[in-house]
Order: C-alpha cells, then sequence, then structure tokens
C-alpha cells in the first residue's frame, strides 16, 4: 500500500494539481493557520516521515523481477508492489498457456555484490544496461519486490516443482550463449580417434548432452560479470524467437535476509507464546478441576440416612392414591338400577 501510494505521488501529471502538490502546500497551510495546534503539525510530520522511511527501506530490501513473453510483445505491462514469492512467479509463469517454444524459460539471476547489496538495481540505476532498458516497456509484468530468490538452486527447485516433466539445468552465462549458438546448428560432440574419451572429453559430452535435453534454463551471473555481456545475453533471449518467456532478477540482499530471518524468529516467537499460553491454560483448568475434586471429597456434615424426605413423600402419596381408588371401587358396588319395571311410569310425587 505504501509502495502504490508513493509510486501514485512520484508519478502525478504536473499540468493539474496533483496529490503530491497539495501535499507539498499542506505543511505551509497548516503552520500558517493560527488554529493548528503545534501537536497536530508534528503528527503530520512524523506520518509524513514514517511514510518516506518505509517506502526507501521497502524498495531497498526487495528484490526485482522482470518477465518478458514472446506472445506478448509489444504490449505494455503492468507493475506489481505486492509481496509475491518466487515460486508463484515461476508457476504462474511457466504454467501459462501459449508457451510451446523448444526453450519453456530463461531465468537470467544476477549474485549480490561484495558488500551484500542487491545487483540488479543497482545496474540498472547506474545506466550500465540499456539494451534491458529499452526493453523495459515490452516486459509482460515488473514485480517490485520478490521473496524467496535466496540462490540458483532455490529458483532451480521452484521450477522443477512447477514444471515437473520439464528439465531444469543451472548454467553459467558462457554455457547459456553457446546454447543460444547451438539452436540453429547440430548437436556436436567429441570423439577421439581412438574411440576413447578422456574424463575431461566425456564430461564434456555430458554437459552439451544436458544443454541440448534441457529446456528450462537458470542462468546463475556473478556480480563481477561485465554487464555489456549480461546486457547482450538478456537482449538475445528475450528477441529469440524459440524463447517462451524470459525473467531478469536477483538475488536477494543481505538487509532483506536478515529482515526475513528476524520475521521468521517473531513469528516462531509468537506460535511459542500462544502454546504456551494455551498450555498455561490448560493447566489451569486441570487445577481448577483437582481442586473441585477435592472439595467434593469433602464429607464433613454428610450423613447416610436410609429414607430421605422425597422417598418418604413418594411412599406416602402411593398409600394415599391406593387408598383412594379402593374407596372408590368400593363404593360402586353399593350402586344399583331398578329391578322392577312397569309399561307405565308413575308421575312424579307419587307413589306407585
Amino acid at each position: 500500500v505504501i509502495n502504490k501510494v508513493v509510486y501514485s505521488l512520484l508519478h502525478a501529471p504536473r499540468s493539474s494539481e496533483s496529490s503530491l502538490d497539495r501535499s507539498s502546500l499542506l505543511l505551509p497551510k497548516m503552520a500558517a493557520a493560527p488554529r493548528r495546534s503545534l501537536a497536530t503539525l508534528l503528527l503530520f510530520t512524523m506520518k509524513t516521515a514514517a511514510v518516506i522511511l518505509l517506502s526507501l527501506v521497502s524498495s531497498v530490501a526487495s528484490a526485482p523481477a522482470v518477465v518478458w513473453k514472446s506472445n506478448q510483445r509489444n504490449r505494455s505491462g503492468h507493475h506489481c508492489s505486492h509481496d509475491v514469492h518466487a515460486s508463484d512467479v515461476l508457476t504462474k509463469t511457466l504454467n501459462e498457456d501459449g508457451l510451446d517454444s523448444e526453450i519453456q524459460a530463461v531465468v537470467f539471476l544476477l549474485r549480490r555484490s561484495k558488500d551484500g547489496s542487491e545487483t540488479l538495481t543497482a545496474l540498472a540505476s547506474e545506466g550500465f544496461l540499456p539494451a534491458i532498458a529499452v526493453k523495459y516497456d515490452d516486459a509482460h509484468v515488473i514485480h517490485h519486490h520478490v521473496s524467496g530468490i535466496e540462490g540458483s538452486n532455490t529458483i532451480a527447485r521452484g521450477a522443477s516443482a512447477a514444471r515437473p516433466g520439464d528439465v531444469v539445468l543451472q548454467v553459467t552465462l558462457s554455457e547459456f550463449s553457446s546454447k543460444l549458438l547451438s539452436l540453429e546448428a547440430p548437436l556436436e560432440i567429441e570423439v577421439s580417434e581412438s574411440g576413447m574419451l578422456s574424463k575431461a572429453a566425456k564430461h564434456s559430452n555430458k554437459r552439451t548432452r544436458l544443454l541440448s535435453e534441457a529446456n528450462i534454463f537458470i542462468v546463475d551471473i556473478s556480480a563481477n560479470t561485465d554487464p555489456a555481456a549480461i546486457d547482450r545475453a538478456v537482449v538475445a533471449a528475450i528477441e529469440h524467437p524459440k524463447i517462451g518467456s524470459v525473467i531478469l532478477s536477483a538475488i536477494r540482499s543481505t538487509s532483506e535476509v536478515k529482515m526475513d530471518r528476524d520475521v521468521q524468529a517473531r513469528r516462531r516467537m509468537q506460535a511459542m507464546q500462544k502454546a504456551g499460553s494455551s498450555m498455561l491454560a490448560s493447566n489451569a483448568r486441570r487445577l481448577d478441576q483437582a481442586a473441585d475434586g477435592n472439595n467434593n471429597q469433602d464429607l464433613s456434615g454428610v450423613y447416610y440416612v436410609q429414607m430421605t424426605p422425597n422417598i418418604l413423600a413418594g411412599i406416602m402419596f402411593f398409600f394415599l392414591f391406593t387408598f383412594t381408588t379402593y374407596i372408590g371401587i368400593s363404593c360402586m358396588g353399593m350402586i344399583a338400577g331398578q329391578t322392577v319395571y312397569v309399561s307405565k311410569m308413575p308421575s312424579i310425587g307419587r307413589e306407585a
């Protein structure tokens, strides 16, 4: 969110009154307004400084990644400022439809410099990659913050997980240049006149065979490589018709690694604290239940009797209902009807 705000402020049009102009004019207005208190001005200044500091830290600690696709050339790409993991970038790039090329993808990965900083941003900001800068507008997507780029081995594992059926190979910049040259020429394997091969020749032939079979290349580039060679190799890969997609990125800086480890340590600490609090809560409940059990074992003032008041009341009600039923049944025998039947009943008030 901070990156989006800063990006919108920096790229706002100058013809109209932009948000940057309004924000720059806000401090003098606040200072000149007599009703504005010093606390409000101080709070605004602290918020502005915090936003600028956070944006600078996030931009310095980030590892960018630029993605080109052969089926979407001459199209303006979009920028992504969200924190994206490297495995997600590889999965989305390699599994997109319409990339049925001889070489599925090429990932150029620049190592960090001697001082531990990220190399790609430094080379691009100093203007050492002019040809790549021309191709920058043709990129499919530009990720400004890609986490999880720890090395070529990590990227190779992510590519293998994203495309299990493809062959992923880690190569140097010179090997990749030779691979580009061999795409138009047949495969050549060194064979001696006697038919016996030395260990170096066997290794070279094996490497050549791997280069011919692989379709995803992870190009590991050291920090002291000539920037012009990097520029030429990346542009050649972008313009080659047999390459599906090209990813240019760099290993994240040492500061980002330290920040990531700090975040992971804090997460582990929070998980441990949460587990400890739940354990303490369970122990407290267990102790409460034990205390209740001890209280239930207190038998002082408790006596065992043969009959409780409820049982006595039940028995008395049983006898009451039984006696009432007996009286009712016995009185039913005293009820008798007439035994003499006449054709004409006597009138009321006279005897028969």
